[in-house]
C-alpha cells in the first residue's frame, strides 16, 4: 500500500526532476517527465487533502495533450504567465508555499509580480513569504509597494510592521504605528506585542504608549474583558511617574471589569477584599461615580 506522504514526495521529485531535465536541454525526456508528474498529481489530489493543483489541471494537462509532438511550443506555453494562466501559477505558488517549499514558491510569485505589479493579494502573500525566510529587505520594498497602491491596507501594515518586528528593528516598527492615519489600521495585539518589547528593554515610556493605543482599540471594540493592554498598563504605572491621569479612570474601571471577568468574581484574588475603583483628578460626570457604586 502507498502511503500518503509517498504521494507528495513524488510529486515533488517529478516535478523538479523535469524541469532539471528542461533547463539541460532535454526536452523528450523533461517532456516524459511532465507526463509522470501529472499522473502523480492525480494521486496526490487523491490522497490528501491539498486543493491547489489548478496549474496542472488547467495548464500541464493541456499543453501535454496539444503540444505532444512539438517540444518548443510545449514548454513555451508551459510556463507562460498571462491573464489565462495568471490564476493557474497563484494557485501553484500557493501549493508550494503551503508544503514549506518557500524557495520555489518565491519564485513563481515573483513570476507573477513580473506580469502584475499591481496585484495586492500577490504583494501581500509574496512580502509574507519573504519576511518568513528572513528576506527582511525584499519584504519590506514588497510592502512598500503594496503601500504605494492603498496605503490603508491594515494586512499590509500589518505585514510590514511584522517584517521590523520579527527581524528586531523595534524602533521601526514603533515608527510604524506613529505613523498611521489611523489607530485600528492595526490590532491591539500589535501594539502590545511592541509594547512588551519595549518593556523588555525597560523602555516604559514607548511600551506605555504602545499599552495605552492598544486599550484604545480594546475600547472601541469592546475587547477589555481578555485585553493584554490593561495588563501592560498596569505594570507601567509601577515603573513610571505619569503626569497626566487623565486616562487612570477608565483604565481603573476597565482593569476591575478585567478581573472580574477573569476570576468570576467580585472580590481580590489575592487578598479577598471588594474592589475598590480609584479616581484621580475632579470628576464632573456623575455617571462615572453611578458606576463605581454598582462595583
Amino acid at each position: 500500500m502507498v502511503k500518503k506522504r509517498d504521494f507528495k514526495d513524488e510529486f515533488f521529485y517529478l516535478e523538479n526532476k523535469a524541469f532539471e531535465l528542461f533547463k539541460k536541454g532535454e526536452y523528450e525526456l523533461s517532456f516524459e517527465y511532465y507526463n509522470k508528474l501529472l499522473k502523480a498529481s492525480e494521486d496526490f489530489k487523491n490522497n490528501s487533502w491539498e486543493k491547489h493543483f489548478k496549474w496542472y489541471d488547467e495548464v500541464l494537462s493541456p499543453c501535454l495533450k496539444k503540444y505532444s509532438n512539438n517540444y518548443e511550443e510545449f514548454f513555451k506555453h508551459l510556463f507562460l504567465v498571462d491573464t489565462e494562466t495568471y490564476d493557474a501559477w497563484f494557485d501553484k505558488a500557493e501549493l508550494y508555499e503551503d508544503n514549506f517549499k518557500r524557495t520555489e514558491a518565491i519564485e513563481y510569485y515573483y513570476k507573477l509580480f513580473e506580469f502584475n505589479p499591481n496585484d495586492l493579494l500577490l504583494l501581500e502573500y509574496l512580502g509574507r513569504l519573504l519576511c518568513f525566510s528572513s528576506r527582511y529587505d525584499e519584504s519590506l520594498n514588497i510592502y512598500d509597494t503594496a503601500l504605494s497602491i492603498d496605503n490603508n491596507n491594515k494586512k499590509i501594515i500589518e505585514g510590514k510592521w511584522y517584517v521590523y518586528y520579527t527581524s528586531d528593528r523595534i524602533n521601526d516598527a514603533l515608527n510604524v504605528l506613529k505613523n498611521l492615519d489611523n489607530i485600528d489600521d492595526v490590532s491591539s495585539g500589535t501594539y502590545c506585542a511592541t509594547g512588551y518589547s519595549f518593556e523588555e528593554n525597560n523602555d516604559f515610556e514607548d511600551a506605555m504608549w504602545c499599552y495605552k493605543k492598544g486599550f484604545e482599540i480594546d475600547e472601541i471594540n469592546d475587547n477589555l474583558s481578555e485585553s493584554d493592554s490593561i495588563d501592560g498598563i498596569k505594570r507601567m504605572l509601577l515603573k513610571l511617574s505619569i503626569e497626566d491621569y487623565s486616562f487612570l479612570n477608565d483604565f481603573y474601571l476597565e482593569w476591575i471589569s478585567k478581573i472580574e471577568y477573569k476570576f468570576d468574581t467580585e472580590h481580590c484574588p489575592n487578598c479577598g477584599g471588594k474592589f475598590t475603583p480609584i479616581i484621580y483628578g475632579l470628576i464632573a460626570e456623575d455617571n462615572l461615580f453611578d458606576e463605581q457604586k454598582k462595583r
